[in-house]
């Protein structure tokens, strides 16, 4: 009796712990169909792990059922199975990049100092999907000369460092890198006023990541206080911490008119102005919140 074609991927479910440097992955899927597995199958499963350690590849041929140790960097695993007539489709899991919640600029040299032993992955992100751009291996030599001209300018760069640690492939190490940072490209979205019987503030939504262009020190918020008499407007700025997007308004005059403007701020620089152009009333006692948006 012949075998016949396996037409679909294996249907794959699996589940994740998480080990803190690295993710152990217990992956199963169904056979074929007993006229597809006459002879025998087989399954081929691969990954898209560029730091591993040697000779570290999953051996999962006859069984249905797989234990992986992964890093934390994003990876992508293929699985198909294959009969003596031939293969099926690969099925694909996706499994995410875990990034920690702290994670933090990289010191400035770090590429340069990266221990022998370990191996470094650059990945950038574009439209919330990982792009792996660049694997330092371990005990090989690289070109950083080579590896700058590479890499973009204003581009965010999420560094992992991996080591080989009782034979499992563990990040050791996560941070954030440009080769050179520039002013936010974008003003800061969103702007507006809210007012209610005790509470005044402005508020916005952060600059996108792609747009920043180098790591936020802070947002800066002016208001300028002016009327029809006043030869020379009052200023007043104040710098926001960059994790926040708000900012308390208080104790504005009736009967003024006030310009208000939100940037983004790097090391090199302010980016574009978001601003907000707010009237009050004559009276004290009633409130007219007609902000106009620039």
């Amino acid at each position: 009796m012949v075998p016949i074609v396996i037409e679909n991927p294996p249907k794959v479910t699996w589940q994740e712990i998480d080990k803190g440097t690295h993710r152990v992955l217990s992956l199963n899927w169904k056979a074929p169909s007993l006229a597809a597995a006459v002879g025998g199958v087989t399954y081929s499963v691969n990954d898209s792990q560029s730091c591993r350690c040697r000779n570290k590849r999953p051996r999962c041929t006859n069984a249905t059922a797989c234990t992986m140790h992964v890093s934390n960097s994003p990876v992508n695993i293929s699985i198909i199975a294959m009969n003596q007539v031939g293969q099926s489709p690969p099925a694909v899991l996706k499994i995410p990049v875990k990034l920690t919640k702290d994670i933090k600029p990289c010191d400035q040299d770090h590429l340069l100092r990266k221990p022998r032993s370990s191996c470094v992955e650059l990945y950038t992100f574009q439209h919330g999907d990982p792009i792996r751009v660049k694997t330092l291996p371990a005990r090989k030599k690289y070109d950083l000369t080579k590896l700058l001209a590479e890499m973009e300018d204003y581009v965010r760069y999420y560094s992992f460092e991996h080591k080989c640690i009782n034979r499992t492939q563990r990040t050791i190490k996560m941070c954030l890198c440009y080769k050179k940072e520039g002013a936010p490209r974008v003003k800061p979205p969103g702007l507006a006023y809210n007012k209610t019987h005790n509470l005044s503030k402005l508020w916005w939504k952060a600059i996108p990541v792609e747009d920043q262009r180098g790591f936020l020190t802070h947002y800066t918020v002016c208001i300028t206080k002016s009327s029809t008499q006043d030869l020379h407007p009052n200023e007043e700025c104040h710098n926001v911490s960059a994790s926040h997007t708000e900012h308390p308004i208080d104790n504005l005059s009736p009967g003024f008119m006030y310009n208000i403007s939100v940037v983004g701020v790097t090391e090199a620089g302010a980016g574009p102005k978001h601003i907000l152009i707010i009237k009050t009333a004559e009276e004290s006692t009633s409130w007219k919140n007609g902000g106009r948006v620039l």
